[in-house]
């Protein structure tokens, strides 16, 4: 009987360890804080600057955020290929920090048409279209449609990034590469 009960006690310690852990892993990953509003009358971004949105490092968090997405023009075979979609539409959730959520590899001499419809229903939002060379060349206006085309004077990765503070809202993005 003793050796039965002695079993019971490491299995059940074992098993609170393993629950002990994952409590604590899923707290460590999960436990981020979205970027404050300070202003809720204006949607335009109040903490994340222009510069931070072009910088090399992205950061985000995310939840609740539904995404449908199309491809028919493959340009990246690279760690951006999960952002190399020809439409993206974002709705829902809450996104705060900096993240790529368009990514197109162009020659030089290719045209890239962007047609952006934003509609922000709380926090504050920024999108942007980024060169290789970190240059900003555009910002879509919000909740409203933008069109932006341009022909790439150097060929790389051209990012459409967004800079979000507690964002909810939709996002639409249609890419036309000529």
């Amino acid at each position: 009987m003793l050796r039965f009960t002695r079993f019971r006690y490491l299995r059940y310690q074992r098993l609170l360890l393993i629950l002990l852990l994952s409590g604590t892993f899923l707290c460590l990953t999960g436990c981020g804080e979205h970027i404050a509003d300070p202003d809720p009358t204006s949607f335009e971004l109040k903490t994340l600057s222009r510069e931070k949105l072009a910088d090399s490092s992205t950061s985000h968090r995310s939840s609740g955020v539904s995404s449908v997405s199309k491809r028919y023009n493959i340009t990246i075979l690279t760690q951006y290929e999960k952002i190399d979609f020809d439409y993206l539409k974002l709705t829902g959730g809450k996104t705060s920090g900096v993240k790529g959520i368009l990514a197109t590899s162009l020659k030089k001499g290719q045209t890239l048409r962007l047609d952006c419809a934003s509609k922000v229903d709380a926090g504050n939002l920024g999108l942007i279209v980024l060169a290789p060379d970190r240059k900003i060349l555009h910002q879509f206006a919000l909740n409203q449609a933008d069109s932006f085309q341009f022909t790439a004077e150097a060929a790389g990765i051209y990012f459409v990034r967004m800079g979000a503070e507690s964002f909810s809202g939709e996002i639409e993005l249609t890419r036309t590469i000529r």
